[in-house]
């Protein structure tokens, strides 16, 4: 009996300890499965906050670029505004028989300039081919090629810089494409209303409105057609002056905007 007790007695403490170093090891188990997610979460933490970082100096500097080019075409002709109204209208002009060149294809039109995609065409080159291709007078091809190269930072134009060039070159006549405009060369709005400068004015008449677009490739009478869509959908508009939240108003709901429009 007693001994029968002692086994008892050695098997119970048996049971116990195994008992005892499960719970240990679920115990463990469980600590270093939370541990594990822990540091993951962590590290996908500090992944997020990496990028967003990063992304945040991509655009200041994608902005801090496209800044600097707003202020060399600013500069242009010596800052005479009616000479680059003129330019503009002549870059388009050029856009338009280029593409008519091309049969409506860029990559075409850019191979009847350069002579394949993957040439470049130096400033020079680049205002020969327009007289010599599009038939332009040396005045109206040299207007033209100062402005289009002022739209990519490169010496020379590549087709990427061209595709940029035609985007510039198109015109703007509703609000949907002037945010498109703006999203395309300063990836958001707030980006491309800081460089316009129009955070610096409180009432924006129509030609302090006009004044910056000139510098974004858009001509005075699209400017004006914007300021006007603009000043008549503002609260208690229209008021023959707008400001910086009439303007965001406007290109936040661009698109409902457009429908609104095509309704009509």
């Amino acid at each position: 009996v007693i001994g029968n007790r002692a086994d008892q007695d050695d098997a119970d403490a048996f049971e116990s300890w195994a008992f005892k170093s499960e719970d240990d090891s679920t115990g463990r188990s469980r600590g270093t499965v939370s541990s594990l997610f822990s540091r993951e979460r962590k590290s996908s933490a500090e992944s997020s906050i990496a990028s967003q970082e990063e992304q945040t100096k991509m655009q200041k500097r994608r902005e801090d670029l496209e800044n600097a080019l707003f202020r060399a075409r600013r500069g242009l002709f010596n800052e005479n505004v009616i000479e680059l109204e003129i330019a503009t209208r002549k870059l388009q002009q050029a856009r338009v028989q280029l593409l008519k060149v091309g049969r409506g294809a860029p990559g075409r039109a850019f191979e009847a300039l350069a002579g394949s995609r993957v040439a470049k065409l130096s400033k020079p080159a680049f205002q020969d081919k327009l007289v010599r291709l599009l038939r332009l007078n040396p005045l109206d091809a040299e207007r033209v090629v100062a402005v289009a190269m002022s739209v990519n930072s490169d010496a020379d134009m590549g087709f990427h810089n061209f595709l940029r060039i035609l985007r510039f070159a198109t015109p703007v006549s509703s609000l949907l494409e002037f945010r498109a405009r703006l999203v395309q060369r300063y990836k958001t709005v707030d980006a491309a209303l800081r460089v316009l400068s129009f955070e610096a004015n409180d009432d924006l008449s129509v030609d302090v409105f006009e004044r910056p677009l000139i510098f974004e490739g858009i001509v005075e009478s699209d400017a004006r057609r914007l300021f006007d869509a603009i000043d008549v959908v503002q609260k208690k508009g229209p008021k023959g002056f707008i400001n910086l939240e009439a303007v965001r108003f406007a290109l936040d709901h661009a698109h409902a905007l457009r429908s609104l429009e095509l309704f009509q």
